[in-house]
């Protein structure tokens, strides 16, 4: 299955939660959206704001974590860990565990 992962993030309307944020399409369980949340270093992000049912809005997060935004859905839209990414060679884009 392939699935484009889009840099820039797509948001729901500002006071969304979380959970509806990281999963608009209703999929996942909580349990499965921190797993996810956890391999991209989002994790202690979303619980340090009041967890999950916490609302959100573009501003909530810095650029680097809305870029992780849509590589977050993808993992929870497949059930995997594994993703393979393409970014283009100018891309600003980085991610502390691309050596993994």
């Amino acid at each position: 299955r392939i699935i484009a992962v889009p840099q820039e993030a797509v948001f729901l309307p500002d006071g969304t939660t979380f959970q509806a944020s990281f999963d608009p399409f209703d999929v996942s369980t909580p349990e499965e959206c921190q797993i996810v949340l956890a391999a991209v270093g989002l994790w202690g992000f979303v619980q340090e704001r009041g967890g999950l049912d916490a609302g959100i809005s573009a501003g909530t997060l810095s650029a680097g974590q809305r870029q992780l935004m849509p590589l977050e859905r993808a993992l929870l839209e497949t059930h995997s860990q594994e993703v393979v990414l393409a970014v283009q060679i100018m891309s600003p884009l980085s991610f502390p565990f691309c050596t993994q």
